[in-house]
């Protein structure tokens, strides 16, 4: 797979979590939070290279600082 056609992968990827997650209500969502975010890291973590992918890298800092926070807040 070309570099544009993982970072097209990885966009679309988020992009259908954020809407998935929307779908959720308080109830069940932040369950279903920390599991989209789990899944966006083991898929995604090692091709986000900061030199090379650093938007990807940059989310994904990002994500596994929420995850942190929400695991430390539960």
């Amino acid at each position: 797979m070309s570099k544009a056609e993982q970072e097209l992968a990885f966009w679309n990827k988020i992009l259908s979590t954020a809407e998935h997650l929307d779908e959720y209500s308080d109830t069940d969502g932040l369950h279903e939070c920390r599991r989209q975010l789990d899944t966006l890291i083991e898929a995604f973590a090692s091709n986000c290279d900061p030199v090379e992918h650093y938007e990807p890298y940059v989310l994904m800092r990002l994500i596994k600082s929420i995850q942190k926070q929400l695991e430390a807040n539960s």
